[in-house]
Formats: C-alpha cells, sequence, structure tokens
C-alpha cells in the first residue's frame, strides 16, 4: 500500500503535487493500481497493487532470470542475484519512504 496526502507544493521540494498525480493516474489506468480515499482524511488517498502488478512483477522477476543466463548460470545463484536485486530495491524504498516522512514531518 502507498498512501499520497495532497500539500502544497513549495519550491525545492523533490516532487510537485502534479507529477505524483499524473504518475498515480498513468498507473491507475494501465490497471496496477487501485485508489481508496482515506475515510477520516480527505486528503489522503491510499494505492493498492492489483493482481496485474502481481503479474507484472513476476515477469519482470522472469525477465531478470533470463537475462542472467549466460551471466550466470547456476540457478541457485541466479535466486540468490535476483534475491539481492529486491532486497536493495526494498531498502531503496524504505529510505525514500523515511526521508518522505522526514520532510513532511518539518513541514
Amino acid at each position: 500500500m502507498l498512501t499520497l496526502t495532497h500539500k502544497s507544493s513549495r519550491i525545492g521540494d523533490r516532487h510537485r503535487p502534479a507529477d505524483v498525480f499524473v504518475a498515480r493516474q498513468l498507473i491507475e489506468e494501465k490497471g496496477l493500481v487501485s485508489r481508496e480515499p482515506d475515510a477520516n482524511d480527505a486528503r489522503r488517498v491510499s494505492l493498492y497493487p492489483t493482481a496485474l502488478a502481481g503479474e507484472s512483477r513476476q515477469r519482470l522477476g522472469e525477465e531478470w532470470h533470463r537475462l542472467l543466463r549466460g551471466i550466470e548460470d547456476d540457478p541457485g545463484k541466479i535466486n540468490h542475484l535476483t534475491s539481492t536485486l529486491r532486497r536493495i530495491e526494498s531498502e531503496l524504498v524504505s529510505r525514500r519512504r523515511r526521508e518522505s516522512a522526514g520532510r513532511l514531518a518539518r513541514e
């Protein structure tokens, strides 16, 4: 789940609300997320990955396996590499969320 809160944009913000809106709209139109308004805060919207998003992630994993063949042919090592890539992705997302939360807390 991803929660978006509409706040006014300030000079120097990394992402303007319009940019976030367009990105959200595009992934929603592609069927990758569903959107639910927050019952307690009209400024907040939660995004949930759809089954299509899960399928897309599965295909991406399969593509990584295919691309790594020939570079590394041991299925165990390929699984380790893709697992490492997932951990890197997860950590980068977590860092970004912590940075965003810190910026919102300072506003």
